[in-house]
């Protein structure tokens, strides 16, 4: 049993020969099937029922309802092994099942209180087990679209009759001929990327109606939108629905690690998907109030962290300090080719020094490179500054060719956007007279300065790559990092270890529940 330790947390009803899960006649009460029921369907909510030895207890009920031998023992099992089965998946449910720290995540983000034990309590006191479940998850609109779609891809994963679509060679485009047209057509129309519309003029030809189909699932899948049945898309398209369903559960658990916002802005980044968002909160249903694409940090030692922090100030027209490990990497084997590098791209080394003891002097920490203001400058002509140990910062960028690209991983780590002036003007509510007109013609200046904000605003850089569309819609974008292929191996160990205590988990002091009936 997991987390043996909770064992000596028994409730004060059991200490005194009393059983929670066990009638005085000596059969599982309804509360017990009502629990036995939840753990079952935790996979539902994107957990696994094996971790909380779902089908053993409900064998163990079974064999108590027959049993006229060793009934203490079972009794005994039972009662302790669903309490802590209880308190465990409510935990799992409400905060995760891995610290995200343990994966390097940033995310030392404040959670309100949680209790589940006083949950688990009050579940029983009212006879209500289920509600229990549903009140210890997170209340973000976010989770609850993924749970949706969790929910009917589990459904597809049990039909049959899908078939998987065969290998497709070379590229195929409107009008061409396609056999396998009738098996692609079931397959979208099973994702929600064909509506349907009647049927086909031709079952073998690749027509317009799968033409715009799989444009819809290209965007879904963060592939270039052609429209054409490309290599790269019939890899997309052929990956089973087990895949789909991994994705939204991998999903879940990462946000369950973020608190239960009701009120207050945010700012989103998802990197996988390119993309910023800012949310009047959490909780809400409404559409974003911005929305814009963005480029983050390269896949290959360049990567764009996981973390939360609080947006504090905007600078225009910024210097770009360019950070000791580019400098060493980047900025020193370029002058050792040209001594000139620096004039050429508007650098200077701070503090000033002789063009001959340059190298010298910033390999040995003396001196550091700084990039002047302009238009031609790496952060362009404003950035957002959210003061972090990584020296990460939304930004501007001369680069705006970039944000044509599909796949936007091109920076050193710091997040560049399409639309920073509409970012500032948000951002800038709060300052009184900073319009939209004022901030372009602030980035259009010559002065550098800060102007720190009057409301502070919380950042979330995160990582999902299936991300719920405001129209409920969910996408799978590549796992770049492969961020997905180290939380999924988390997660398999830890279930393997029985949630051993080498495994890094989240978990905290809990308490036994109480009878109150």
């Amino acid at each position: 049993m997991r987390r043996l330790a909770l064992a000596l947390l028994l409730t004060p009803a059991f200490a005194h020969g009393q059983s929670l899960w066990v009638d005085p006649d000596g059969r599982p009460n309804p509360a017990s099937w009502e629990l036995i029921r939840a753990l079952a369907d935790v996979g539902q909510r994107g957990l696994d029922p094996a971790d909380y030895s779902a089908a053993h207890w409900q064998a163990l009920a079974s064999e108590l309802e027959g049993a006229s031998v060793g009934r203490d023992s079972i009794i005994a099992e039972l009662d302790q092994g669903l309490t802590v089965a209880f308190i465990e998946a409510l935990s799992d449910l409400h905060g995760g099942r891995i610290d995200p720290a343990a994966l390097g995540y940033q995310l030392h983000l404040r959670r309100e209180a949680f209790d589940p034990a006083a949950i688990a309590g009050r579940a029983l006191t009212s006879g209500r087990i289920a509600d229990a479940f549903d009140d210890a998850e997170p209340r973000l609109l976010q989770y609850r679209h993924i749970e949706v779609a969790l929910a009917q891809y589990r459904i597809l994963a049990r039909d049959s009759t899908l078939v998987r679509v065969p290998p497709i060679r070379g590229v195929t485009r409107s009008g061409d001929p396609l056999p396998e047209a009738p098996i692609l057509r079931r397959w979208l129309a099973a994702l929600g990327d064909l509506p349907s519309a009647g049927p086909p003029a031709s079952d073998d030809v690749y027509d317009e109606s799968l033409v715009r189909a799989v444009r819809g699932f290209q965007q879904r899948r963060g592939l270039d939108s052609s429209g054409m049945l490309d290599p790269a898309t019939v890899a997309a398209l052929r990956q089973p629905v087990s895949w789909y369903v991994r994705r939204l559960e991998l999903a879940l658990e990462r946000l369950r690690w973020l608190p239960d916002r009701d009120t207050g802005q945010v700012v989103v980044v998802d990197i996988p998907a390119f993309r910023l968002w800012v949310l009047d909160s959490l909780r809400s249903s409404a559409a974003p109030t911005l929305a814009m694409n963005a480029i983050v940090g390269q896949a290959f030692g360049k990567q764009t962290p996981v973390l939360e922090q609080t947006m504090q100030s905007v600078v225009f027209r910024p210097y770009w300090d360019v950070p000791s490990p580019i400098t060493r990497r980047e900025i020193v084997p370029e002058l050792r080719r040209d001594p000139n590098y620096l004039a050429k791209n508007d650098m200077e080394l701070v503090p000033s020094t002789p063009p001959g003891q340059a190298i010298a002097a910033l390999l040995a920490g003396r001196a550091r490179v700084r990039q002047r203001p302009g238009p031609d400058n790496a952060l362009g002509l404003i950035k957002f500054v959210f003061p972090n140990d990584r020296d990460i910062y939304l930004h501007s960028t001369p680069a705006q060719q970039l944000f044509l690209r599909t796949r936007r991983d091109f920076s050193h780590g710091c997040i560049r956007l399409e639309h920073p002036a509409a970012l500032a003007e948000y951002v800038l509510r709060g300052n009184l007279g900073w319009t939209l007109a004022r901030i372009d013609s602030a980035m259009q200046g010559t002065k550098t300065f800060e102007v720190e904000l009057r409301r502070s605003i919380p950042v979330l850089v995160f990582y999902a790559t299936a991300v719920a569309w405001p129209d409920g819609r969910v996408a799978f974008y590549p796992d770049i990092y492969g961020h997905d292929a180290r939380l999924d191996r988390a997660l398999r160990e830890r279930s393997a270890a029985g949630a051993a205590p080498d495994v890094a988990l989240r978990r905290t002091d809990r308490q036994g529940i109480t009878d109150s009936r």
